[in-house]
């Protein structure tokens, strides 16, 4: 005999809120029968096995809409398998980007480390290269060649840790000169270290190439700047006037970064 138990019964059964088993009834995901004068919801033990399957779907990352059409068509094992071939594809893609966001956060905590303030600007600039360090190398393959991508972005977790210390230093460092006179010594010793950081990673093969791109190219890769425009503004006069006292082993001037 099928047994049949009141909503704070099943409520209880099931570990299910007596709140959400109502709305389960009003989207028609789970409709029990009712009292026909008081309309007092009464569920049985068929109720309790779709509940069980609604909760072993959602467990599985279906939506609520997804799950009714799914219990709808129980019976059809090749929706089914094809559902669940899908929502495997979906998990493993977030699966991938969780790892990336963790990786993310790890390499951003050990660059800041020893850094007494960060701009949002420049932790945002930051980020933004990691999530599109592949569009980046793809970028740089398309416009100059695989093997230019390839020496760039191919380098040691030691180097690349230096490389991300390095960034948040001269970042920090700008933000804090910007505006000052291009002849002082702090601004003269920060480009300096801009030039000796592109001379140990940029050769002159890779900076004729990179100079050689069209505005347009550059503008296709879209990379978030932690500076104003008033602020590159500053950063180029640096460089110019660096470029006339000092001199450069590559024309800054005319490349565009």
């Amino acid at each position: 005999m099928n047994k049949f138990y009141s909503v704070g019964e099943f409520a209880k059964k099931t570990g299910t809120s007596i709140r959400t088993l109502h709305y389960y009834d009003e989207i028609h995901l789970l409709k029990p029968n009712k009292h026909p004068k008081t309309g007092h919801r009464k569920y049985s033990d068929k109720d309790l096995l779709t509940l069980q399957q609604i909760v072993t779907f959602k467990w599985l990352g279906y939506s609520l809409e997804q799950i009714a059409k799914m219990l709808t068509n129980e019976n059809d094992m090749e929706s089914l398998k094809e559902s669940l071939r899908f929502q495997k594809q979906s998990f493993e893609e977030k699966k991938r980007q969780i790892e990336q966001v963790l990786a993310a956060i790890d390499r951003t905590m050990e660059s800041i480390d020893g850094e007494e303030k960060i701009e949002a600007s420049i932790l945002i600039s930051f980020i933004n290269s990691i999530q599109t360090e592949n569009i980046q190398k793809d970028w740089i393959a398309k416009h100059t060649n695989h093997s230019i991508a390839e020496d760039l972005f191919n380098i040691t977790g030691e180097e690349q840790k230096k490389l991300d210390q390095l960034f948040f230093s001269l970042m920090n460092r700008t933000k804090a000169l910007i505006g000052e006179p291009c002849h002082s010594e702090e601004v003269v010793q920060l480009i300096k270290e801009y030039v000796d950081f592109i001379g140990d990673y940029v050769n002159e093969e890779m900076f004729e190439l990179f100079k050689n791109i069209e505005e347009e190219q550059v503008e296709e890769l879209d990379v978030y700047s932690p500076f104003t425009k008033e602020e590159e503004k500053w950063l180029l006069q640096a460089f110019a006037y660096y470029q006339k006292e000092f001199g450069l082993p590559f024309e800054i001037a005319d490349w565009k970064f």
